[in-house]
């Protein structure tokens, strides 16, 4: 037996011969112990059997857990009260003032509050007129120039850290959750935090058609991580417990944005692919949602007037409290248009990011460097959508509103029409015709659209769901007042079916059941979002109508589109809009490897064939070997790790003989590279492992003998084992099944032999699954070809081809 004499300073031992020997077994990057803390790199999967060992060993506090989501949900509840009540504001603000007593009007939303007659625009606070001349004169370039200054504001705060703040934040939390690990040191701390909420404000404020919901999220998220840096060491912090606690903070975000705390968790479980259980996830984030909206609703009472009394967002009042059968139709109908609405929606997203507008007139913009901000195309590109829509909302009082407060006038039923003196702000499309309104809101629908499809995706905060709602909300008020003239001038049995309550129909409901279809059309959740618009609304006779046309528009989307705006926005732009900034995995894609929220047609075209037809082939792989043909050296090996972008290799024996011992990551080769004073170049580097049996042990110390013993050290490393051992002929639908549903990253495939010797011959990870899942398999067709040239022959090997004869595609649970 060697005896070693340990050099602590490096890590080196000596055998009994004097020849060095690097030890790698660095702490931070062991696997075999549990209590070992894993660090990973950016855009790399978490190993979560890794993670939740440590889970089981009993190395997270329970305590620190729950202290850690009953502190960020409270805090998180004041934030968003702050974050509503300044939008709100500055939002106002560029309107006028409300000069009335403030038990008159609530705080939190002055101008679709305040009395009609103690409402004062800027042309009547500077000249005391309020006639068209004035408006156009005052009102217009104040109104414009604040839109333009909260856009600036806005921008620059991006511009601060534009890759953690911009857009909504939904889809890559819903990675991050899923286990990527996507820069969480920064896109999750608190300086994103106050940016991202900083910029949300002006952003809203600016008038944009965009939503709070979404950076909502990632603020949430931003706060739970936080806190559980604070809470919980270094040392006993796990990644699996920080995306149970994010899948909370994901929940808490949706729940504050919209007070709908059970709709919440339902959206989280709907739209997450999380490694834990449905009731885990369910519990830690009805938790965080409750205690969130209660101190958000404590807030808000502290900011309402004495005359009001708000118990849901939008307070819904309809003319009549139950539908008639007959409204079915239009019901139905309305899911349809949401079903169209989130196709064209994200087609249309899509051709315009592919157009490169911005990239076309980039050389037509001058590059200007002032002393806060730098002027370039995507500076006046943002200034001018803003300043589109400032002059598209201005004409009509009601389009200058807040998005939510748009909504909560379009869920109100005109029950006195006419003029009122009295009446708030709340009455504009009250005070109108019906003709009237009809072409207002068409004008609204078209221009909303318009703009919202255009600015999602540019780098400012702002999410979708909240425009989507305004939208269908828009259009079910269309349909609603169309419904109501129908029936008073065709006045027949079937359409006078008179429930307890009225024989009306209400055209805000039909505005509640639009909302419903366009959000369920632009993100294909179902059971949420009926949840939801009953918390908003309170429209509880109204479920059922709800569930009929979100049913429809889920059927219909899913027959025109496979994917939702957030798995759109990962699959197609995810890279893309990332720029690629990391070594690792660049350029590969999300590495998503399920199908939640697909429509069943991407899981119909899985191919009936084995993975041999679908995995890396041997000779395409950089592995790395006991027994290579070149020698390796210190230099040749960091060579070897910087000339790639993979995460890490397999290793095998030789490349004649490929028997696999397992799958060493980059980083941690790395770490015994570069970690050392030890940087011999000519020395003989050898790869060690105690998996060794006696036969191939006896191959690597002739191996050695080869070479003058003053020229080599040995490489001891601890090699990942793979979890289970593949073979070439199992069904390519099965291994996805693996992928999918235990979170593998990736699976060494060895060559099926009755000898029991298993030599290596493919392998495959999340990044190949998920690019053959994103392409519908298209590149195995010439597989799929030669598969039935084969099955002409009468070729019967049930092993290959096990799944022939089946008539459908299933996968194993």
């Amino acid at each position: 037996m060697d005896t070693e004499v340990e050099d602590n300073k490096y890590g080196i031992s000596f055998d009994e011969n004097q020849l060095p020997i690097l030890h790698a077994h660095v702490k931070s990057n062991l696997k075999d112990a549990n209590d070992n803390v894993q660090e990973y790199e950016n855009n790399t999967y978490i190993d979560w059997q890794h993670e939740c060992a440590r889970l089981r060993g009993g190395k997270v506090n329970i305590y620190s857990k729950w202290t850690t989501i009953a502190l960020s949900s409270i805090i998180l509840g004041y934030v968003s009260g702050f974050i509503d009540l300044v939008s709100v504001w500055l939002n106002d603000f560029k309107k006028g003032l409300c000069l009335g007593k403030v038990d008159k009007w609530s705080l939190a939303s002055p101008y679709s509050t305040c009395p009609k007659d103690q409402w004062h625009n800027w042309s009547s606070i500077v000249t005391g007129s309020d006639g068209f001349v004035s408006s156009m004169f005052v009102n217009l370039p104040i109104f414009l120039l604040l839109s333009l200054g909260f856009t600036v504001v806005a921008v620059y705060i991006t511009r601060k850290d534009v890759d953690s703040i911009r857009l909504s934040g939904i889809p890559e939390i819903r990675l991050i959750i899923e286990g990527l690990n996507y820069h969480l040191s920064t896109y999750l701390s608190f300086r994103t935090l106050v940016y991202k909420g900083i910029g949300l404000i002006f952003m809203v404020s600016s008038g944009l058609w965009l939503g709070k919901e979404g950076p909502m999220v990632h603020i949430s998220c931003c706060v739970i991580n936080t806190f559980y840096n604070i809470t919980v060491s270094k040392e006993n912090q796990n990644e699996a417990v920080r995306r149970e606690l994010l899948s909370a903070g994901f929940a808490s975000g949706i729940a504050v944005a919209f007070k709908a705390p059970i709709g919440a968790v339902l959206f989280v479980i709907e739209i997450i692919s999380s490694y834990f259980t449905a009731t885990r996830i369910m519990w830690n984030s009805f938790v965080s949602a409750t205690v969130a909206v209660v101190v958000l609703v404590g807030l808000k009472a502290f900011t309402e007037g004495t005359n009001f009394e708000e118990k849901d967002l939008f307070s819904v009042e309809f003319g009549n409290f139950s539908w008639l059968f007959a409204e079915i139709i239009p019901f139905i109908f309305l899911g349809f248009l949401g079903g169209i609405f989130g196709y064209l929606f994200i087609k249309v997203n899509s051709l315009l990011f592919s157009m490169n507008l911005r990239k076309r007139f980039e050389h037509l913009v001058p590059r200007l460097r002032l002393h806060f901000i730098e002027i370039d195309a995507e500076f006046v590109e943002l200034l001018a959508i803003a300043a589109i829509t400032a002059l598209i909302n201005f004409p009509f009082e009601m389009t200058r509103l807040p998005l939510e407060d748009y909504v909560k006038l379009l869920f109100t039923e005109c029950i006195h029409k006419g003029g009122n003196e009295d009446a708030n702000s709340t009455n504009f499309l009250c005070s109108s015709p019906d003709i009237t309104n009809v072409f207002k809101l068409l004008y609204i629908l078209i221009s909303g659209f318009s703009v919202c499809v255009y600015v999602y995706g540019t780098n400012i905060p702002g999410g979708i769901l909240t425009p989507s709602l305004v939208l269908g909300a828009t259009c079910g008020r269309i349909i609603g007042i169309i419904c109501q003239n129908l029936q008073r001038k065709f006045a027949s049995k079937t359409l006078e079916q008179c429930t307890h309550n009225s024989c009306l129909v209400s055209a805000s409901s039909y505005a509640v059941i639009g909302a419903a279809s366009f959000f369920t059309g632009i993100t294909k959740l179902t059971m949420s979002v009926v949840v939801i618009m009953f918390e908003l609304t309170g429209a509880l006779s109204y479920v059922l109508p709800i569930m009929v046309s979100v049913m429809t528009s889920k059927f219909v989307n899913d027959y025109m589109s496979e994917t939702n705006i957030y798995d759109y926005w990962i699959k197609d732009y995810f890279n893309a809009v990332n720029h690629n900034r990391d070594i690792i995995n660049e350029g590969k894609g999300s590495g998503r490897c399920n199908f939640k929220n697909q429509a069943s047609q991407v899981k119909n075209s899985l191919p009936d064939i084995p993975i041999s037809y679908a995995m890396i082939p041997l000779e395409k792989i950089k592995c790395l070997y006991m027994i290579p043909d070149t020698p390796y050296t210190t230099s040749y090996l960091q060579n070897f790790l910087e000339s790639d972008n993979h995460e890490g290799y397999p290793v095998n024996l030789s490349p004649s003989n490929p028997i696999n011992f397992g799958y060493i990551k980059k980083d941690y080769l790395k770490s015994i590279l570069y970690s050392y004073d030890y940087n011999d170049s000519k020395s003989i580097l050898v790869i060690r492992s105690k998996d060794l049996n006696e036969e191939e042990l006896i191959q690597v110390n002739r191996f050695e003998d080869s070479f003058s013993n003053n020229d080599i050290t040995s490489l001891n490393v601890d090699i990942e084992r793979e979890g289970s051992i593949i073979f070439d002929n199992m069904p390519l639908v099965l291994v996805i099944d693996m992928f999918e549903k235990l979170h593998l990253n990736y699976i060494i495939i060895k060559k099926y032999s009755t000898t029991g010797d298993l030599q290596m011959c493919g392998y495959v990870d999340r990044f190949r699954i998920s690019k053959l899942i994103d392409s519908k398999f298209s590149s195995l067709n010439d597989e799929i070809s030669r598969q039935e040239e084969y099955l002409q022959f009468e070729i019967d090997d049930e092993m290959t081809f096990p799944r022939r004869d089946r008539s459908s595609i299933e996968l194993v649970s």
